[in-house]
């Protein structure tokens, strides 16, 4: 009886054994952010335990909750380790759903160590099992993560795509956390795009959301975001605030989240002139980017100490600095940072008399921007054009389908008139719908279509040629501080325009910065040319237009309006008038009286009215007269256009 009561009792502790180390489990999970190495040590006393009494699910989830401390304090290799292993007990046991779950959480240190291809491979096989058990929380979660990587990797229309779906399944299951997590995300996407009021639109919806549930670590990113928005908007002090505010907020084992704000910091002190102040902050985020174990991201922190060196004259070791974070760049296929090390490397190359190897990285430098512009640009028209095609096929084969469907209802006279007029109508709004869709997939190829056409009418040949004929006349002269002040400012101009092409609006300012460094250029080349710029007092900061717009025009003016002569006299006007900005350009040049416009003007003429059309529909007006009084000649052109400005 004794021996019978002792088995029963043995019986009961080994049946109670797995609810117990579950809940060790669950405590070892809450220790995470409190108490990791308490976390770790109960998690793998757990896992002895299930691997003595043989429950391999208990196995499988202790080896995935040693996986997540190691993950949160920023020890990747290890955390791979432990999440594979378990993602090995998940599959032997069938449970798909908890191997999904296992690839997300590899995807996320793919991401955080900057392997985005690697990420997004995990994320696609969880994307499938989590899309067959409609599961909304982890889609939503999932979503966010893939916005993320498409945002890092610059493809910022798929990064949007993806925010959008993620926002979707986060309001369905009511997350606020979730959703203001993903407003702060679109608001990147719209600061890259320099569209800066939309930005700060969605920072304030993400820090009221995170401020109402009592999120202070959400609050801290969106403080990050807000940091990166004054950053583009050149308000230095602003920059500095904020970061402030978010490394306050952030917990000190988030390296990489503390890495991007000190970053930023030293971005704001280097054009403040503090350069004590931009050294520590780029050598303290080098340092968190290291630790954090991000080999892309660790770039951009150097990259910001060589630009201190070269602009305090240290040219030496700022050369040696560039060519070893340029091997570390090209190791990782960090194409952006490859591209700024290139032209990084011209400008010091030419501090220091190497002519020769200045002009090499130019070219690299315009070769590789060239590359990735085009390579976008084409991707979203090949994307766009696969989408036309594909609804145009979807709309014939349902067309097809409903016809069918009406001739075998043909067979039952008595219901014929109901069910025919009412395929009718589907059919009719089925075709409205799609007709509509393909007409914005239309409109969206054609302002892409324009936009690259654009791209390739700008910096034309001539000018390229007579440039670089300029830079080496001053070299054969050996007027070698001309030359590098000369090349400086072709490089701003060269940058600003490749950069801004991509982009589609900026701000008035910068589309007049632009315009003054290729007019200042042009001065080299034609001593007599005096240009004017009137403004009429409107805020130029805050108003927002289309880049290169005024270029193409200014440039027709020099190269035909003063073809033969050494310059002329260039006017431009801007003003508001009734909400809408008037850009007025004259010159006195030889007018259109004696010959046609030219191929190179006619085209400018023509993407220009495309443009306009496109971003502002009939809201826009463009013409270019020849001036007809007796005492003047030359040519006006004038445009009009909203008035849009940055909130």
């Amino acid at each position: 009886m004794v021996i019978c009561f002792l088995v029963w009792g043995q019986n009961q502790s080994i049946k109670q054994e797995p609810q117990r180390l579950d809940s060790l489990l669950v405590y070892a999970n809450r220790l995470i952010s409190s108490d990791p190495n308490l976390a770790v040590d109960t998690a793998k006393y757990v896992q002895n335990q299930s691997i003595r009494l043989g429950i391999d699910s208990i196995e499988a989830n202790s080896l995935r909750v040693i996986g997540r401390v190691f993950s949160a304090t920023n020890r990747f290799d290890s955390a791979l380790f432990y999440f594979m292993n378990a993602k090995d007990r998940y599959e032997s046991q069938g449970n798909r759903t908890h191997t999904a779950i296992i690839d997300m959480e590899i995807g996320i240190i793919y991401r955080q160590k900057g392997e985005y291809s690697k990420a997004m491979d995990c994320y696609l096989r969880a994307e499938t099992v989590f899309k067959e058990d409609k599961n909304k929380v982890r889609l939503g979660e999932l979503y966010r993560s893939m916005a993320i990587i498409k945002s890092r990797e610059n493809k910022l229309k798929e990064a949007l795509q993806y925010y959008l779906l993620s926002e979707k399944y986060a309001a369905q299951i009511q997350s606020f956390s979730e959703l203001a997590a993903i407003q702060n995300g679109i608001s990147r996407i719209f600061n890259k795009q320099a569209r800066y009021d939309k930005s700060l639109q969605y920072l304030r919806k993400a820090l009221a959301t995170y401020q109402k549930i009592g999120h202070k670590m959400g609050e801290a990113s969106v403080y990050t975001n807000m940091g990166d928005l004054y950053l583009f908007l050149k308000e230095y002090d602003s920059v500095i605030y904020y970061s402030n505010l978010s490394i306050s907020n952030k917990s000190p084992t988030n390296y990489r989240g503390l890495a991007i704000p000190e970053y930023n910091k030293g971005l704001a002190f280097l054009e403040l002139g503090q350069t004590d102040s931009a050294a520590s902050s780029f050598r303290r985020s080098e340092y968190l980017f290291d630790t954090a174990g991000d080999k892309k991201s660790v770039i951009y922190p150097k990259t910001g100490l060589i630009e201190l060196y070269r602009k305090e004259g240290e040219f030496a070791y700022a050369l040696e600095e560039a060519e070893k974070t340029l091997q570390d760049a090209l190791s990782v296929q960090a194409a952006d940072a490859i591209r700024n090390l290139y032209s990084t490397l011209s400008d010091i190359h030419f501090s220091l008399g190497n002519y020769k190897e200045a002009f090499l990285n130019q070219d690299k430098f315009h070769a590789l921007s060239d590359s990735l512009l085009n390579e976008e640009t084409s991707r979203q028209l090949l994307e766009l054009e696969t989408r036309y095609e594909t609804e145009k096929k979807e709309q014939q084969i349902l067309s097809l389908e409903q016809e069918a469907k009406i001739s075998k209802l043909q067979i039952t006279q008595q219901r014929f008139f109901t069910i025919a007029s009412l395929s009718f109508i589907a059919i009719l709004a089925m075709g409205a719908v799609t007709f509509y869709r393909n007409r914005q997939l239309k409109l969206t190829k054609q302002k892409l279509t324009a936009e690259q056409r654009l791209l390739r009418s700008q910096m034309n040949p001539h000018f390229l040629f007579n440039a670089l004929s300029s830079v080496h006349s001053y070299i054969y002269e050996g007027d070698k501080k001309r030359a590098a002040e000369y090349l400086s400012v072709f490089s701003e101009l060269s940058r600003d325009i490749l950069d801004q092409s991509a982009q589609e609006f900026i701000s008035l300012e910068r589309e007049l910065s632009t315009l003054t460094n290729y007019l200042e250029l042009q001065q080299t080349r034609f001593p007599d040319l005096n240009y004017q710029i009137n403004t009429e007092n409107i805020d130029t900061e805050s108003i927002l237009v289309p880049p290169i717009l005024m270029q193409p025009f200014v440039e027709n003016s020099i190269e035909h309006g003063f073809k033969g002569e050494k310059g002329g006299n260039i006017e431009i006007n801007l003003s508001d008038l009734d909400q809408k900005l008037c850009v007025e350009i004259l010159d006195d040049g030889h007018g259109f009286s004696s010959k046609p416009i030219s191929n190179h003007t006619s085209k400018a003429i023509n993407i220009t009215r495309e443009r306009l059309l496109l971003l502002y529909k009939k809201d826009a007006y463009f013409t270019l007269t020849v001036k007809d009084r007796a005492n003047q000649k030359g040519v006006v052109v004038k445009i009009e256009i909203p008035m849009k400005r940055l909130v």
